[in-house]
């Protein structure tokens, strides 16, 4: 579950630039596409956007290194939550609009972050001493693979959130 965990994680923040092509600068439309009011400059809206990204991932962290998860059970829940924050966000995300794309970015870095500190966690109980770095490797290469995928995937999810969310300064 743990490498699950990871790929997923690293799909969602790899295919993360899909929202940059989803709005067209110079402005971001904050509550409907098609429409030119309540707009936000494309700089500002992407700043704001990094501070959630930021926030999400750096705290989740360091609260999911000191959980207390005695047993693997609790660990699992977590991390199915933390998985579950992921698929919340993109699905955020997919509906297009701007004014909750910092709320998605957030639930889908507190979800990396959790992970990162519950594997962590996890590996460090769990994994003999000997074995931590080529348990990290491996778990790292996972994630790696999943980056990739969601890489490749950006253009895909972009013509799959914007179905539908056209407009002067959208998709």
């Amino acid at each position: 579950p743990f490498f699950a965990a990871q790929f997923l994680s690293h799909f969602a923040m790899e295919n993360w630039p899909a929202v940059f092509y989803m709005f067209h600068p110079p402005k971001v439309p904050l509550f409907n596409p098609k429409s030119d009011e309540h707009l936000m400059k494309w700089g500002q809206f992407f700043a704001i956007t990094y501070i959630f990204i930021f926030l999400g991932d750096s705290i989740s962290r360091r609260i999911a290194i000191y959980l207390k998860t005695p047993s693997l059970r609790k660990r699992l829940a977590c991390l199915g939550f933390a998985m579950a924050m992921i698929v919340g966000g993109l699905y955020l995300e997919s509906l297009a609009i701007a004014i909750i794309i910092p709320i998605a970015i957030f639930m889908i870095f507190w979800g990396n972050g959790t992970i990162y500190g519950l594997t962590a966690n996890h590996v460090d109980k769990e994994v003999p001493a000997e074995h931590n770095l080529a348990s990290y490797s491996f778990w790292c290469f996972i994630g790696d693979l999943g980056a990739v995928l969601g890489g490749i995937l950006v253009e895909n999810t972009h013509d799959l959130f914007c179905r539908g969310h056209e407009g002067p300064y959208e998709c």
